[in-house]
């Protein structure tokens, strides 16, 4: 039988949200906009996981320059910021979980690489009233630094080995073990279960009810 835990902590791309198609049709707006070749939803895939610069930066042409980030990282989040929940939802059972976690009495968070005002805008339309804190880019460094999974913890009042943390990338699971949380990896997500496994979970699961085990 699973251990049972107070907090809750979700990544948010790939974890609680498929936001690939947004994520794709973005990038894709933001090298069009600057003269790149566009990328395929599978490319973007292998992309995302590391926050919205690391993402433009691997969607760029190897050749291309690199000093005007800070503009294509505004475009990104222009377009991102009008357009980013077009095709975006929850993973079937997510919303459920969380409703019955708050039923328990449980504590909630999500902590993404997003830039902040993009999780917050998800946060208030996908999961408006379910989630105690978010932290994103911005807000604290990105992972697999664990000081924003630390600065949730405080935040929402819960010992670090209180906390489930859930994840569906190596970058989720390294911030688990250097953060000395119990890491569990959701196979649902953008990367395989071999990675997440490798990258140091604690254990995985295949679909967004067995979140209730550990509650």
């Amino acid at each position: 039988m699973a251990a049972c835990y107070d907090a809750f902590v979700f990544d948010m791309d790939g974890t609680i949200l498929y936001t690939l198609d947004d994520l794709t049709a973005t990038t894709n707006a933001m090298l069009k906009t600057f003269g790149y070749p566009e990328r395929t939803k599978e490319d973007v895939r292998f992309m995302v996981g590391d926050g919205t610069r690391a993402l433009i930066e691997r969607a760029l042409p190897a050749d291309a320059p690199r000093e005007n980030i800070d503009e294509l990282y505004s475009c990104w989040t222009s377009y991102y910021d009008t357009h980013g929940d077009e095709h975006t939802r929850p993973y079937g059972g997510i919303v459920e979980a969380m409703r019955d976690l708050r039923a328990r009495g449980k504590k909630i968070g999500v902590l993404s690489n997003k830039y902040q005002a993009g999780v917050d805008a998800m946060i208030a339309r996908f999961f408006d009233g379910l989630v105690d804190c978010a932290i994103g880019d911005g807000t604290a460094p990105r992972k697999p630094d664990p000081t924003g999974l630390i600065m949730l913890a405080e935040r929402i009042g819960a010992p670090l080995d209180r906390i489930a943390y859930f994840g569906d990338s190596t970058t989720d699971m390294r911030t688990t073990v250097r953060a000395g949380v119990f890491g569990i990896g959701v196979t649902w997500g953008y990367q395989t279960r071999e990675a997440i496994a490798d990258a140091g979970a604690r254990t995985l699961i295949d679909t967004p009810s067995r979140i209730l085990d550990f509650a």
